[in-house]
């Protein structure tokens, strides 16, 4: 039986390739990004399968968009898989609030308001699942990341949580925790702290500066796992 997916955060890394092994299996999908056009190449291969809409998580109107749209498309929905955000390294004391604060909004908040406008329809059909994206950040913390690490352990608490509340419902919650890979996390889904403080140059310093040469090495070498 084929199922019904909506996949947040599909133009690139994980987003994208998840949606095209959906699609070559024989699912449907609706792909989002904030920039449609780039998922045109995808959806043109599954015309029969595969709908498109624009998403930015942190914009509740589009949330419901998306969530009307999956339902006219599909009729209902079996998985939903929250993989939308963006990562932010910089020392704690060197982050400001206008830096951190967006990706909670994404990371968190856009997690949160997903699955509470996807549940109804989930909710709708038995054995739904909901994929929450969360990082190898959400389990360990490292100098630099320390706020984005914040975003994906309330992200697993989060999840895990709601995983006790939809099982008597017949749902599960499946929560990915990626390690390093060459996806775009370290090109532009990687925000930067644009202050920098002496003091930190040896603990957050240095990721920045081992994150900076993962960056240069990925943009000229095939992609795969970095291990």
């Amino acid at each position: 039986m084929t199922k019904a997916w909506l996949i947040s955060g599909c133009s690139s890394g994980f987003g994208r390739v998840l949606a095209e092994a959906v699609l070559a299996r024989g699912d449907r999908a609706m792909l989002t990004a904030h920039d449609v056009s780039r998922l045109a190449d995808v959806a043109g291969r599954y015309p029969d399968r595969a709908r498109t809409g624009r998403l930015d998580v942190t914009d509740t109107a589009e949330i419901r968009a998306v969530i009307g749209a999956t339902r006219e498309a599909f009729g209902g929905l079996d998985v939903l898989v929250n993989n939308a955000g963006f990562g932010l390294l910089g020392a704690v004391e060197e982050t400001e609030p206008h830096e951190y604060r967006p990706m909670f909004e994404a990371n968190l908040f856009g997690s949160i308001e997903m699955i509470r406008a996807a549940l109804p329809l989930l909710r709708s059909r038995p054995g739904g699942r909901i994929v929450q994206v969360s990082s190898v950040g959400g389990i360990s913390a490292r100098p630099g990341f320390g706020l984005y690490s914040a975003s994906k352990f309330a992200v697993e608490g989060l999840a895990e949580a709601l995983a006790a509340e939809v099982e008597p419902l017949g749902l599960s919650v499946i929560i990915v925790e990626p390690g390093s890979f060459r996806t775009d996390f370290l090109g532009r889904s990687l925000h930067q702290a644009a202050h920098r403080i002496p003091a930190y140059d040896a603990t957050a310093g240095a990721t920045r500066n081992v994150s900076a040469s993962r960056t240069a090495v990925s943009l000229v070498t095939p992609p795969g796992r970095w291990r």
